[in-house]
């Protein structure tokens, strides 16, 4: 079968489109992290993972305009092991509102994949890039999960 120049470039050109959007659907956030435990996020550094935890906002408050971190706790009271979760700054979904400068608990809020607003303390699994542990060589070791999607766990 023989192909003229056109139908060439058109097969070429749907190849590209096709691999375009593998890409898109991706890099959306809707592409699944591995499931882990909250005690094994820094075991996957440069890992899309994804793990269940409490949102909380820590005593000093680490934003930009375009990014902003919040606590991520393994169980409600606070208590062990914390990890930074960075948001996009944002009202929309998967995106953190900032904060004002004298903030309070009730001033944490998040948006979870549907939109749904949540806050201090909520149960939410986070999606996302880990990196880190940005302290190895120290007694406290934490990371960071570059969320891409939150679900609100109930």
């Amino acid at each position: 079968m023989i192909f003229s120049k056109l139908q060439t470039r058109l097969i070429a050109m749907s190849g590209a489109m096709a691999a375009i959007s593998l890409v898109l659907v991706a890099c959306n956030g809707k592409n699944p992290g591995t499931p882990i435990q909250f005690g094994d996020i820094c075991k996957n550094d440069k890992k899309n993972v994804e793990v269940v935890g409490f949102a909380r906002l820590p005593p000093r408050i680490e934003c930009t305009s375009s990014k902003c971190s919040m606590h991520f706790w393994g169980n409600a009271e606070a208590q062990g092991q914390w990890h930074w979760a960075q948001f996009s700054v944002g009202s929309s979904r998967n995106q953190m509102e900032l904060p004002p400068a004298q903030f309070k608990n009730t001033d944490l809020k998040f948006r979870d994949d549907n939109g749904n607003v949540l806050g201090h303390n909520d149960k939410v699994k986070l999606t996302g890039y880990v990196t880190g542990p940005l302290t190895p060589n120290s007694n406290v070791t934490f990371c960071t999960i570059s969320v891409t999607r939150a679900e609100q766990v109930k």
